[in-house]
Order: C-alpha cells, then structure tokens, then sequence
C-alpha cells in the first residue's frame, strides 16, 4: 500500500502549496502516483471532499474509480470501537 492522502493535505497542495494552473506537473505527478498505487486516497477523504472544496472534488471525483474503500478489517475494528 501506498502513502496515506489526506483531505488537509490534498486541499492544502490544490489552494495553496501546487497551484493547479501553476504547477500542473505536480498534478500529473499525483495523479500517476495514485494511478500506481504509490498514493492512496481512501474513501473518507473522498467524502470529506465532496464537502470542504468543490474544485478539489470536481478533479478527485473524475478519478473516483481509484478510491479506496476500507478493508474489511478497518471495517470490523470501525464497527468495535466506543467511537464507531
């Protein structure tokens, strides 16, 4: 598995750090890394997204099919947590 992407760092690189119109070579390189599994964006962030930046979103929600769900032994200690 790949390094982590999450919602604070992913919003933080597209509105501040790696402009898109500005530093697009950063985008490609995100988007092959997610593509090869060196990133992974899992299904939280996704959701999370969707809710705190629609121009991330839009650009995340076109890649929707490389999100990951969690497995079923996150799910399992998820659903056994006082927090769940």
């Amino acid at each position: 598995m790949g390094v982590v992407a999450d919602t604070s760092s992913i919003i933080g690189a597209w509105h501040m750090h790696y402009l898109p119109d500005s530093l697009k070579g950063f985008w490609s390189f995100f988007d092959d890394a997610w593509t090869d599994g060196r990133i992974v964006v899992p299904e939280a962030v996704y959701d999370e997204l969707s809710e705190q930046s629609e121009q991330v979103f839009a650009w995340v929600k076109d890649r929707r099919h490389r999100v990951e769900l969690p497995s079923e032994e996150v799910q399992e200690t998820d659903r056994r947590s006082p927090h769940g």
